[in-house]
């Protein structure tokens, strides 16, 4: 799938699963496109699976960032 469609499919398991009457709905994938819409609704959870994470990734800088995109969404 083109990055076009797999925006387009995001965005639409987006808006049918966020709504209030929604049933829970898990996305596995290998891998995600940067930029794409979240609903506040949502939870993303992130898996590393293997013996080795990059020393320079730091979860903490990555969680304040959301924190205060969040915050000014509201």
């Amino acid at each position: 799938m083109d990055r076009r469609a797999e925006r387009w499919v995001h965005d639409q398991l987006v808006e049918t699963t966020c709504r209030e009457s929604a049933s829970q709905y898990f996305l596995i994938t290998p891998k995600l496109l940067f930029g794409l819409k979240y609903h506040p609704l949502m939870r993303v959870l992130c898996v590393n699976n293997g013996d080795w994470i990059p020393p320079a990734f730091k979860l903490g800088y990555w969680l304040d960032k959301a924190k205060a995109k969040r915050a000014q969404a509201h």
